[in-house]
């Protein structure tokens, strides 16, 4: 039963990770709270969410490690449409604050994808869980040196499956801020997909598209 529930457990964290998670406004401060003023400070208030989603997988209660053989990012993005003045002001904002700046359609980027393709259950290990696509991006992420990872975004309505960091073409990411190392959210174990320099880590941004004005208020930790 206990490695029935593990592998369960694999399935789920695999399949979530493609999820849109639509939270009350409590889980929205929640995350929030978690990330502290130096991630969120670039973050809509909960009172100017109206016209925006929001998606968040940031863990209640207790951090605990995730398998070995499993790696995964706690993020939280709000995403919308905005009118052009609303969107220069933002784009202006990202550009000032911005430390490095990616194209969507970059074929170099460092993208940090929920992975897990092996697991051992039952004294079997059981390999070639992820898709042929993660595959590809996690074997090349290794030697992406000098880059600094970007988030798998997993907004439905942005998508792009042919994109490394699956956000649809004519998008602009902007990192306004990158700290790697262990830190008080990783709750994985050292990635062997990652550089050394970026095996854990925490950022903030944002991606803004000026063809359709639409914005992503990101932040990810590992």
């Amino acid at each position: 039963m206990k490695h029935l529930l593990k592998l369960i457990k694999l399935l789920l964290v695999l399949s979530c990770a493609n999820c849109n998670f639509h939270p009350a406004k409590g889980d929205y401060e929640y995350s929030l709270k978690q990330l502290g003023q130096e991630l969120s400070e670039h973050f809509p208030n909960s009172n100017e969410l109206k016209s925006f989603g929001v998606t968040t997988n940031f863990i209640y209660g207790d951090n605990s490690t995730l398998d070995e053989t499993t790696f995964d990012t706690q993020s939280l993005m709000v995403y919308g449409k905005t009118d052009k003045d609303e969107f220069e002001r933002i784009m202006l904002s990202a550009k000032n604050k911005s430390i490095m700046k990616y194209n969507s359609n970059d074929t170099s980027l460092l993208t940090l994808i929920p992975y897990s393709d092996r697991t051992f259950v039952d004294g079997k290990w059981y390999k070639n869980l992820e898709t042929p696509k993660k595959r590809r991006i996690a074997e090349k992420n290794s030697k992406r040196l000098g880059k600094i990872p970007i988030p798998y975004f997993t907004l439905d309505k942005y998508q792009n499956s042919s994109s490394l960091c699956n956000l649809s073409d004519d998008y602009e990411i902007f990192i306004i801020k990158a700290i790697s190392g262990r830190n008080q959210f990783s709750i994985t174990y050292d990635c062997e997909y990652l550089p050394n320099e970026w095996q854990h880590g925490m950022m903030c941004g944002y991606a803004l598209n000026n063809k359709t004005e639409n914005v992503i208020y990101w932040a990810t930790v590992w």
